[in-house]
């Protein structure tokens, strides 16, 4: 059974918020306790309460629920949140276990709220709940397509919600893209009469690097009145964003996490993890598993490796984007949240904010050889808390691998911490410097945005095996940066677990024996035959092969389709038709639609699809080049950088790798203020003029190497601003 002290202690640390620090000494305990009833309960019960104690009264809501929990080892709607306080607290609300019930307490408040959710699935799936247990009239998700949302709600289509059911309180279920979307429509009031609750911030910290969208939820977040939001987590970390430190802290202590009995299994890097979980499959002839592993093409690798008929037996539950890629094994979890086959994998779309009401085999993966397959162990407890069934989990493996890296200097987190925000604090004080030298001077404007576009680069960290990641951003306010702190929140959790916990075997075990876990190491013996360690390295490669078929095919298509809309529709009209098909659109039909929208505006349609499809297996440089080619193509006649680069080459000339080198960095260091290196001159050189190469020269044949005709758009004599054209490293 759990521990049961008083809440007392939770509850002071909650406190009051930071902007009534200079008070907090004179307040007592009573009176902390009394600004909790008052946070938790509507004012009807607080009138039925007014002659209880507020001390009694919070004691007997702990006792009644902690204990509850302790003898139950899970939650039932019998013990959820809803059923012991009616309204969420303010602040940051650790619930510290899943289940708990965070969101139906705040979908049954007697308040307008707006909770967003980090993905579609999970907005979707809470709203699914609301409508078909709750009024139905009242809730309404705001997202991109999923279910019976073809499209994301319209502006007239919330209004005339609100509209008609203007007696009780709404609540919007939203993707965290689109809150801004929302609160654009919603306006200024609805900071002061909405309570805003962000579900899962963790995941926000975890995805926002590759979904710069999610920065702009904290920005919202703060806009909110003291009292109206929240963040909750069961997995809470820390946070680099000081205005945090400034809310009040819920936390609900002594719900201890059940004490999981883990085999450990530690693969070298040169056994295979995908041997391993196959070994693991065949243990478990008849019972169903469930295997987390946060990619599709090792899964499908996985499954190829199993014998035809259990092959049959396997799902593979991951987002829509990734549908295609898990081809005909692709399936949801079922509608009575049971899973779909015996043999079932899941990615990280399925790892938080669903409950899984089966029994079964836990297999959990975390591979350090990509970032995104590594987890750390609150992502690890996040995933062993899907189980919603007592005693659901018939055994508990996790298989993991490590860096065999050892940092040359080590730093702690909050000196790397301190070291990424100082490095974004130096960019933005040479933004604000050129805001306030600038002030109503267009010219100085004009000249300030070039600067502002280069110095951008400069804060960008790169991580340990991952791409550069932005540390400065654009806020909801136009014109204006901030520090990215999600994504240092990201980076220093990436640090942590490169450095620390898969630095070498001992680490995760320690970890996990911290925790209060029972956990057995067990090695792992690597019994594979040359013969199946080639037959491995085969499937791998036919994988390949298979999902350039599929890109091909979808992207022939989709290019096809475009073709024929650019004959028919009006630019404006095309260019909604795209920004609507990337919603919904599988990720393999991604990349080309978002270059298309962006590149579009500047030259003929047709052509330019014809190089897209060209270039799409090939690497981010032959994008680039692309991108500058056409940019070289639409700079007018007299643009200065167009002068430049006649003047610097003849048509018919000869030039070597140095001599180009010689001529281009100069123009480069004058138009764009960058440095930059000899194969970048090469690259941007090939990218102005259609060139021949006779031996170890570049002869000049002409300019507009790729033969456009048409500028839709051209870069004017005066549009100095060219980085936001071109695409200079």
């Amino acid at each position: 059974m759990a521990k049961t002290i008083s809440i007392l202690d939770s509850l002071k640390k909650y406190g009051v918020a930071k902007e009534e620090e200079e008070e907090e000494e004179k307040i007592i305990p009573k009176e902390i306790i009394e600004n909790q009833v008052k946070d938790l309960f509507s004012e009807a019960v607080l009138d039925t309460l007014a002659d209880a104690k507020p001390e009694a009264t919070i004691n007997s809501i702990h006792k009644g629920y902690f204990m509850t929990w302790g003898s139950s080892q899970g939650f039932t709607d019998e013990y959820r949140l809803s059923n012991f306080i009616q309204k969420l607290p303010h602040g940051i609300v650790d619930k510290k276990a899943t289940g708990v019930g965070a969101t139906t307490l705040e979908l049954k408040s007697p308040r307008h709220s707006i909770i967003v959710a980090p993905t579609k699935k999970l907005a979707y799936s809470k709203f699914k709940w609301a409508e078909n247990n709750l009024n139905p009239k009242k809730v309404l998700y705001v997202g991109t397509s999923i279910g019976e949302f073809r499209d994301r709600v319209s502006k007239d289509e919330i209004i005339n919600h609100m509209e008609q059911n203007s007696t009780q309180p709404l609540k919007f279920l939203v993707v965290a893209d689109s809150l801004d979307y929302l609160m654009n429509i919603l306006g200024e009031e609805a900071y002061k009469h909405c309570f805003l609750m962000v579900d899962e911030i963790d995941l926000l910290q975890a995805d926002s690097n590759y979904r710069p969208n999610l920065e702009t939820v904290i920005d919202h977040y703060f806009k909110f009145d003291v009292k109206n939001r929240c963040i909750v987590t069961a997995t809470m970390g820390e946070f680099s964003n000081p205005l945090f430190q400034n809310e009040c802290r819920f936390e609900i202590e002594e719900l201890s996490h059940k004490k999981r009995d883990i085999r450990l299994i530690h693969i070298n890097q040169s056994n295979s993890i995908n041997h391993a979980v196959t070994g693991l499959i065949k243990k478990y002839p008849e019972d169903k598993i469930l295997i987390a592993y946060n990619t599709v093409s090792q899964v499908k690798n996985i499954i190829s490796m199993l014998d035809e008929s259990t092959q049959k037996e396997c799902a593979i539950m991951c987002s829509e984007s990734s549908r295609n890629d898990a081809g005909n094994y692709y399936y949801p979890l079922k509608d009575d949240s049971t899973l779909p086959k015996r043999i079932n994998f899941m990615t990280c779309s399925y790892f938080s904010g669903i409950d899984i009401n089966d029994t079964y085999n836990l297999i959990t993966v975390s591979n350090v050889k990509y970032a995104h397959q590594m987890l750390t162990t609150k992502k690890i407890t996040q995933i062993y808390g899907r189980c919603r069934v007592k005693d659901g989990i018939l055994s508990d493996t996790i298989i993991y691998n490590t860096t065999e890296y050892e940092p040359k200097f080590k730093r702690t987190t909050a000196k790397y911490r301190n070291t990424l925000i100082k490095k974004a604090n130096k960019v933005l004080d040479i933004i604000k410097a050129a805001d306030i030298i600038q002030d109503k001077d267009k010219d100085l404007e004009d000249l300030f945005k070039v600067v502002k576009n280069a110095i951008s680069d400069k804060a960008l960290e790169t991580p340990f095996r991952g791409q550069p990641i932005p540390l400065i951003r654009p806020t909801i306010n136009e014109g204006k940066y901030d520090i990215a702190y999600l994504n240092i929140d990201f980076l220093v959790e990436r640090e942590q677990l490169f450095n620390d916990l898969y630095v070498n075997q001992e680490k995760l075990y320690k970890a996990l024996v911290s925790e209060g876990h029972q956990v057995i190491e067990i090695q792992y013996k690597d019994n594979m035959t040359d013969e199946e360690k080639s037959a491995e390295q085969g499937i791998d490669n036919h994988f390949t092969d298979d999902r350039e078929e599929l890109i091909d095919s979808l992207q022939a298509t989709l290019v096809t389709d475009l073709k024929e809309k650019a004959d028919k529709l009006p630019t404006g009209v095309l260019n909604k038709y795209v920004t609507e098909k990337l919603r919904t659109c599988s990720k393999e039909e991604k990349p080309l639609l978002d270059r298309f929208i962006k590149l579009n505006e500047f030259v003929e349609s047709d052509k330019l699809l014809d190089y897209l499809y060209e270039i799409r297996h090939k690497n981010i440089k032959a994008l680039k080049s692309l991108n500058n080619t056409i940019m070289f193509w639409c700079l007018a006649e007299n643009h200065p950088l167009r002068i430049s680069m006649r003047e610097a080459f003849e048509k018919g000339k000869e030039y070597t790798p140095e001599e180009i080198h010689e001529k281009i960095e100069p123009i480069v260091k004058y138009h764009f203020h960058k440095t930059i290196k000899p194969r970048t001159s090469i690259s941007l050189f090939k990218a102005y003029f259609e060139v021949s190469r006779p031996r170890n020269s570049y002869v000049v044949i002409k300019e507009n190497p790729l033969n456009f005709e048409e500028r839709k758009t051209s870069i004017g004599k005066k549009d100095n601003n060219l980085l936001k054209y071109f695409e200079i490293n």
